[in-house]
């Protein structure tokens, strides 16, 4: 027996949610959404690394972790430059993003934004796939 009836298929676009609700948390994720929420959590380290599997929930991290610091995503591999451009343009406390870490960019050019970065009193946070 065969069907004459056919199946539609809608191209319905999906939003990206990156809103701190709609992080859904595990326990294998509480450890680095603590760590993203709570600036205390860091210590007294101005940088964080966040590494995980393609899809695990880096990028919405990172959004939540924009939002509650303002932070900055910076555009590998000219990190360094804009990074410094933005410091010389604001007062102490920036924060900046790098993602896909580490991309096209040379390992001492983040090790330079990381200290000028603490030395103005601000936050890194750094984004890699396993």
């Amino acid at each position: 027996m065969t069907s004459s009836h056919t199946q539609l298929a809608f191209n319905l676009e999906r939003e990206s949610l990156y809103a701190q609700e709609d992080f859904f948390r595990g326990v294998s994720n509480d450890r680095a959404f603590q760590a993203i929420i709570e600036k205390k959590a860091w210590g007294k380290a101005c940088g964080q690394l966040l590494v995980g599997p393609s899809g695990s929930g880096k990028t919405h991290l990172a959004r939540i972790w924009q939002e509650l610091n303002h932070g900055i995503f910076l555009n590998l591999p000219h990190c360094l430059e804009e990074g410094k451009e933005h410091l010389e343009s604001t007062q102490k406390g920036v924060s900046f993003i790098l993602d896909d870490f580490p991309g096209n960019v040379l390992e001492q050019d983040v090790f330079h934004l990381y200290n000028l970065v603490c030395e103005h009193q601000g936050a890194l946070l750094i984004l890699s796939q396993t």
